[in-house]
């Protein structure tokens, strides 16, 4: 009676703080509504500087390509 009884506690313990654990991790917060950031000033800011930056952005006529390498130095202090 009394291991039945500390496994019937340990279960609702474990309920209890998976319980807990999904409301703080997830919480009753709406999760898929829309937050209509569109009309937020963060978002008009952004946008305005991101504008403002394409005006000052001129694209040439040759592109080339992106060209990356690798390189291997010794980094070794010369003293050591």
């Amino acid at each position: 009676m009394k291991t039945l009884r500390r496994l019937l506690l340990g279960f609702v313990l474990l309920l209890l703080s998976a319980t807990a654990g999904f409301i703080v991790l997830v919480g009753p917060w709406p999760l898929y509504c829309d937050s209509n950031y569109q009309k937020a000033s963060y978002f008009v800011r952004a946008l305005a500087a991101i504008d403002t930056g394409a005006l000052r952005t001129q694209i040439g006529g040759e592109v080339a390509p992106l060209i990356a390498g690798w390189a291997e130095r010794e980094i070794t202090p010369s003293g050591a």
